[in-house]
């Protein structure tokens, strides 16, 4: 989707600060997700047993999944600045 469509821009009236910590979330995201991959590869192969750190970054991927829904949510429904709609191309006017 991102590759398709782009990254959706910050909503109007977002906060530098918040605009980093958005930023840095997403990265985190993205970073968390990959290391997944490689953790559960390599000590699923055996190369090396790395399930320990692969359940952590279980945690940690849970923990910014659900901050990122409940910051959605958030600017979504209290904001009211339309968040999903630039999160979801099909909901596009």
């Amino acid at each position: 989707m991102r590759y398709r469509y782009g990254a959706p821009g910050h909503a109007p009236g977002t906060s530098e600060t918040q605009a980093k910590i958005a930023t840095w979330v997403h990265r985190a995201l993205y970073g968390a997700l990959i290391a997944m991959v490689i953790t559960g590869g390599m000590t699923w192969n055996g190369v090396v047993d790395l399930g320990y750190v692969h359940w952590l970054l279980n945690i940690v991927l849970f923990a910014l999944i659900t901050a990122h829904a409940a910051a959605a949510m958030f600017n979504q429904f209290v904001r009211k600045d339309g968040t999903l709609a630039r999160m979801i191309p099909a909901l596009k006017k």
